[in-house]
């Protein structure tokens, strides 16, 4: 399966997001190719029509897939505090629109939280025990809070290999319990691509 995956920030992109989607993945689901574009991308331009902004640029993210030769999207964005988006994405998910497959997510607030959900990944991989962090999707700061977990622990890589390490070892279900408003419903989006 070719897949675009889509999202917003340099963290998602150095392995952390490709890699749980491709533990997310139905069992035998081989991936041959990966295309990787930030929501920003010029690249991507905007449907026309009405309709909100971001559902028409996720649209557009669709066409581009298809533009690419590639079978699935896997679009995800972070909430951000703006609940509006969720419908959005929602809506952009159930869109008869554009015939491809998508996966199309939201992280509430942020992408970060996913990674403070299993304290279990995270102590194994800053080589220092963490406490479990309540409720990853109600934290303000997701990012500060794990940056200031990993400089705690002096640990001697960057954030974002820290970010691609620990969604290799992350417990799935731990993850869909602990962050069920956004992680929930984009890992089931996931685990229904198919070849």
């Amino acid at each position: 399966m070719d897949i675009l995956l889509v999202a917003e920030g340099k963290h998602e992109f150095h392995g952390a997001l490709e890699e749980l989607v491709r533990r997310l993945l139905p069992a035998g689901t081989a991936i041959s190719r990966v295309e990787k574009l930030k929501m920003s991308n010029p690249e991507i331009g905007h449907v026309s029509g009405r309709g909100p902004r971001l559902t028409r640029r996720i649209l557009s993210c669709m066409r581009k897939a298809l533009q690419l030769n590639c079978q699935a999207l896997v679009l995800l964005i972070d909430e951000d505090g703006d609940r509006e988006r969720r419908g959005f994405v929602d809506e952009a998910q159930k869109s008869g629109v554009f015939l491809v497959q998508r996966a199309v997510g939201i992280a509430i607030r942020t992408f970060d939280a996913w990674m403070l959900a299993d304290e279990v990944a995270i102590s194994g991989v800053l080589g220092k025990i963490v406490e479990c962090q309540p409720a990853p999707e109600e934290i303000g700061d997701p990012k500060g809070v794990f940056e200031g977990l990993h400089a705690a622990a002096g640990c001697g890589m960057a954030v974002h290999e820290s970010y691609a390490a620990i969604a290799r070892s992350a417990r799935i279900e731990i993850l869909v319990k602990r962050c069920e408003h956004g992680f929930g419903p984009f890992a089931g989006r996931v685990g229904r691509l198919h070849d």
